[in-house]
């Protein structure tokens, strides 16, 4: 088991991280969500000291990033759709995002593009709340991070989802 960090501990590194943060709150533990300043753009923005050490920055900057993919994926043995937004790069999806979800067995079924971050995650709250009288499709033990995003295909035909994130409504 890990030592609790301290509150110095704590705000170095904050410091420093990829994204250099200023905590602006007593420090309780690393998943616990927390309010920053950024030191590059002066917002205030709460995540966790582990999001903000794995490399998360300004949530703030990170919705006014440009095009942007919805993302639907499949996943055979699950028998579950997972819906996601990725940020474009050079014309095409990031590639991490979506290989590592690949690399667990999840398959690309249908993409659109977004001008801005702020429509493609408009987009994805439609389909979520298209969603929401529906189980997960998968539980957190399967999936670490997205379980939430996530429905069993018992319940939703491919052809509905597709004409949300189409639509983007």
């Amino acid at each position: 088991m890990t030592r609790k960090l301290t509150q110095e501990e704590a705000e170095a590194k904050g410091l420093d991280a990829k994204y250099p943060a200023q905590l602006l709150e007593p420090y309780k533990g690393r998943m616990v969500k927390y309010k920053y300043r950024f030191l590059n753009c002066g917002h205030e923005w709460e995540l966790s000291l582990n999001n903000l050490v794995t490399g998360r920055g300004c949530g703030a900057c990170y919705l006014d990033l440009g095009p942007t993919y919805l993302y639907l994926l499949q996943h055979e043995g699950f028998k579950a759709f997972k819906i996601g937004i990725t940020a474009v790069e050079h014309g095409r999806p990031w590639d991490s995002r979506i290989r590592q979800f690949e690399y667990k067995g999840w398959t690309l079924v249908h993409k659109v593009k977004f001008e801005t971050r702020a429509e493609a995650e408009a987009a994805e709250q439609a389909v979520l709340y298209s969603w929401r009288y529906f189980p997960d499709g998968v539980r957190p033990e399967q999936m670490k991070d997205g379980y939430g995003e996530t429905v069993s295909r018992v319940y939703v035909l491919p052809a509905d989802v597709l004409a949300i994130m189409d639509k983007g409504d």
